[in-house]
């Protein structure tokens, strides 16, 4: 552990523990002592343990608490981890968006692999004031007499079909956002894996065909997360 950095579940370990016992004393003497000497993994437990605080005060529903509370933590380590690689116009947003908006973020689960597919968690929307996006699947045409089938590949919201997130080729996500007020919302694409570092994009707009749009490129085999940012309500 010594020679490599603290992984969520690291972190989160010592955040949460209660009781300091004989089974676990060593453990976290040991990211205790990386802590002190790694100035990078240091920063973001100080800001993962802010964070932590903060969480204790959002509204989730009882049964899942827990482990929402704990993908929550998740995603904020990662875009925290992604500051360091964007551009600094995006530093103060993604600041805004760990603060406020995580929460209440669209997450889709993407898996890039020889056989592509999208899942979208049904209690996962995408709100604001006055907007919400409930993504489903697309369905594919089917021949006459045959049941309709879905396209595990494009996810089309069922308020507004022009806000689509689908997958280009086997290692492209293209996002299309026409239902958008205000600012559009950044995108990060994070691994699962927890090592790779989360890509964040922002949505720029597209005069021809009236939307926001965003690709990301060049993902690697494997499972992700894609989160739409939740819009400030004015």
């Amino acid at each position: 552990m010594d020679n490599k950095c603290l992984s969520f579940e690291d972190m989160s370990e010592l955040l949460s523990t209660v009781e300091i016992s004989d089974k676990n004393r060593s453990r976290l003497f040991q990211i205790n002592k990386h802590l002190i000497h790694c100035k990078s993994c240091g920063e973001n437990y100080r800001k993962l343990a802010k964070l932590y605080d903060t969480i204790e005060g959002w509204s989730v529903d009882s049964q899942y608490e827990a482990e929402q509370k704990l993908q929550h933590m998740k995603t904020c380590l990662a875009l925290m981890r992604a500051q360091k690689e964007t551009s600094p116009k995006l530093v103060k947003r993604i600041d805004n968006w760990l603060k406020n908006y995580v929460d209440s973020s669209a997450k889709i689960v993407i898996d890039i692999s020889d056989g592509i597919k999208m899942a979208v968690d049904e209690a996962c929307t995408f709100v604001s004031d006055a907007i919400q996006m409930n993504f489903g699947f697309a369905n594919l045409a089917a021949a006459r007499g045959e049941p309709a089938k879905t396209d595990a590949g494009l996810l089309i919201d069922k308020n507004n079909a022009s806000n689509r997130i689908k997958i280009e080729g086997q290692r492209t996500v293209s996002i299309s956002l026409a239902d958008v007020s205000g600012i559009a919302p950044l995108v990060a694409v994070i691994p699962r894996d927890d090592v790779s570092p989360a890509i964040v994009a922002e949505l720029l707009y597209d005069e021809q065909q009236k939307c926001w749009l965003a690709e990301i490129e060049n993902l690697r085999d494997g499972e992700y997360d894609l989160v739409i940012e939740a819009q400030e309500e004015e």
